[in-house]
């Protein structure tokens, strides 16, 4: 047992696996922690699975991104990113820089994550890494050498900053940047220092302007980890003061607006309380505080308790806005607190419906069973809450009671999904189950409904969801889908030509002119979105292929949009059995949307029968037929699968799987019906230190 004192528990759940007397003396290690290295083979059979993926939402799969980055594997990361269907966020990058996994920074520029990821690794101080990713830039433009200095100010780094101040250009970045910078990541010297520096550059500056700045320099103190925090939060509020005094009307209502959130930061710290307590009473006594902003800041209970107390005192105002927002965010105990001060039961009707709305947004069914309690609101309160109420939570159970639960008023007038049902789940990336009940249950999805779902979803980088939303409104696409798909993406946003090329797997058409101009529009000639796009429509135009990704014949203004006459009888059995003989899973699933029902008899038992007795896809061909609705006669697939494999084939054990799979889950057969919401026994999640998400996906039993 020597051998493994000091390893890490992944490493130790490994090694339990070694033999009886290691998983004996090793039992509680039976976890991997995604945070931390672990075995890409294991990693990727794991989350390889079809129904593991399908029961996250796009928050989840974007923390699953984050914890594989941070354990530093590139192997992991790649494998996440393919299964998770959604692209990397500027949080990866962070994860990747703090990891300090440089082949991983590197392989996430390629994939297009340019700005987040520089300006990670520069608020981080990686000084040669910045460079490095500088030099693969090439020539700048804009401000993104002065952004790079003012993030490396807030990161305390100095060396770097005057690494970096040359290449900017003259005169950058402007005070009016820099210096709220400064004073959130480095010492009151270095604030002075700078602040005296640009004096210059100030004494030209608008006294209004001046005060602006002023008011950014308090909003970066209260939330600087330097030790020297009150020294330069009291040195701030004293330039404050001074203006004040020069200022000939006062103070500018923009500026009043912008120092009344100075301590929305601090208040969101943990343990705020004492850093609050210090700073309330020394902001400008003629500013009333907006109390409501900071009692949705508060992430600690003592800190909720002390605003909650001020809000009171100044009559309550902003409270009810406050529990709304922890409606949303499930701070029950935070709701409780309101509660007890000031009744929500008293509330106006318009706020009790918005609460119960907020809670069932947010899906907290703790907060939704509290509200409609007979001490707070009532149960009466859920008939006035539509479908759309739920859908962004993608909580079924929570969207099947508002749909059970809608009152007479709302039944009588058609409004029981409320607005935009679609659109909710596809923003918030529920997971894929919620989408199948919405299309199961009938939820209307006109056209204008559609296009804002399929734009949300592209918008959010989330292919998988994006996909779905494609497979269950079908056809006819709305017109000008891709080029509405490419214009409302995030400027930092790597997805466009990823997003195209999904839509033009699923057959839809691109106006590749109006594509291009939209994509220039948002991002210029020489973004990278632009680029990706014009290999595309490139590469599309070499294969002949009118637009589609895919097998030979997989396009728009192909062999189907040619009249080109399908194959009958047995020719197209024989056009299903090649695909599947070759394995080309890709192929058999176009030709299957394509030639359409109904399958012809016996589809599975032939597909099953033409594979090569080396191929190990018998169960995986299966799976594509149950998902295109094709029926399977179980006995004649397994006893095919039997005489070609022999009982111990692999094969016919993963077909037994399947089928048990199919059979547990009571959905007639189909792979990823309405019932399909079940939590894998393999896969967990709970709160931990450090990241928000940590995964077992590595449970080996006892």
């Amino acid at each position: 047992m020597s051998v493994i004192i000091g390893l890490t528990p992944n490493d130790l759940a490994v090694w339990r696996m070694v033999n009886r007397a290691f998983r004996t003396q090793l039992a509680a290690h039976n976890t991997f922690h995604l945070s931390l290295p672990s075995p890409p083979e294991l990693f990727s059979q794991h989350w390889s699975k079809a129904q593991v993926m399908r029961l996250l939402s796009l928050k989840q799969r974007r923390q699953l991104l984050c914890l594989t980055a941070a354990s530093g594997v590139l192997a992991n990361l790649q494998a996440a990113v393919r299964l998770a269907g959604c692209l990397p966020t500027d949080e990866v990058c962070k994860a990747a820089v703090a990891a300090g996994s440089e082949e991983m920074c590197l392989w996430l520029w390629g994939q297009g994550c340019r700005m987040g990821l520089i300006c990670a690794a520069a608020r981080a101080g990686r000084g040669e890494l910045v460079q490095e990713l500088l030099w693969l830039w090439g020539p700048t433009e804009g401000d993104m050498v002065p952004r790079l200095v003012c993030t490396t100010a807030r990161g305390g780094h100095l060396d770097l900053v005057e690494q970096l101040r040359p290449l900017a250009p003259v005169g950058e970045p402007r005070p009016r940047d820099f210096l709220p910078a400064v004073a959130e990541g480095c010492e009151l010297p270095v604030l002075q220092r700078e602040y005296g520096a640009a004096a210059a550059a100030l004494d030209g500056m608008d006294e209004s302007d001046w005060f602006g700045m002023v008011v950014d320099m308090v909003e970066g103190t209260t939330c600087s980890t330097t030790p020297d925090w009150e020294q330069k939060l009291t040195w701030t509020l004293d330039l404050l003061d001074g203006l004040l005094e020069v200022l000939p009307n006062g103070l500018p209502a923009k500026h009043a607006r912008n120092l009344s959130f100075a301590c929305a930061p601090a208040v969101s710290r943990q343990g705020a309380l004492p850093r609050l307590q210090w700073l309330l009473p020394r902001l400008p006594g003629l500013l009333q505080l907006r109390h409501r902003n900071y009692l949705k800041d508060a992430n600690d209970m003592d800190t909720h308790e002390y605003l909650l107390d001020r809000a009171m005192e100044h009559g309550g105002w902003g409270i009810l806005s406050a529990a709304s927002h922890h409606a949303l965010t499930g701070k029950l105990d935070f709701l409780r607190a309101i509660h007890r001060r000031r009744p929500l039961g008293d509330s106006p009707g318009w706020f009790k419906r918005q609460i119960i709305r907020d809670a069932l947004h947010g899906g907290h069914r703790a907060v939704v069973d509290w509200l409609l309690g007979e001490d707070v609101l009532g149960p009466g309160w859920i008939a006035q809450c539509p479908v759309a109420s739920a859908a962004a939570s993608g909580d079924i159970e929570l969207m099947a009671l508002t749909l059970a639960s809608g009152g007479p008023w709302m039944l009588t007038h058609g409004c029981r999904w409320g607005d935009h049902p679609w659109r909710q789940a596809a923003e918030s990336g529920v997971i894929e189950a919620a989408l199948e009940w919405l299309a199961d249950h009938n939820c209307p999805a006109p056209q204008g409904e559609a296009m804002q779902a399929y734009t949300k979803a592209a918008a959010n980088g989330d292919l998988r969801t994006l996909a779905r939303l494609l497979q269950l409104l079908g056809r006819p696409y709305p017109a000008g889908l891709a080029v509405e798909c490419v214009r409302p993406l995030p400027l930092g946003s790597c997805a466009a030509a990823a997003v195209v090329r999904l839509l033009l797997q699923a057959g839809c058409p691109v106006d590749w002119p109006a594509v291009l101009e939209a994509a220039v529009t948002r991002w210029h000639f020489h973004g990278a979105n632009v680029l990706e796009l014009e290999e595309l429509r490139a590469e599309v135009k070499a294969r002949g292929a009118g637009g589609v990704q895919g097998g030979p014949n997989e396009t728009w203004g192909g062999l189907a949009d040619h009249n080109c006459p399908a194959p009958q009888g047995d020719g197209r059995m024989q056009v299903y059995k090649k695909a599947a003989a070759n394995g080309d899973l890709r192929t058999l699933a176009r030709l299957l949307q394509m030639l359409g029902q109904p399958y012809p008899a016996g589809l599975a038992v032939e597909c099953v029968r033409s594979l090569p007795l080396e191929s190990c896809a018998a169960a995986a061909v299966v799976r594509l037929l149950l998902q295109a609705g094709c029926s399977v006669d179980w006995p004649a697939v397994l006893e095919a699968a039997v005489t070609r494999w022999h009982f111990h084939g692999a094969n016919v054990m993963e077909l037994e799987d399947l089928r048990a799979e199919v059979k547990a889950r009571g959905a007639g057969g189909v792979q990823g019906g309405p019932s399909e919401t079940r939590q894998p026994s393999m896969l967990r999640f709970w709160r931990g230190p450090g990241w928000p998400l940590i995964g077992d996906f590595g449970d080996f039993g006892p």
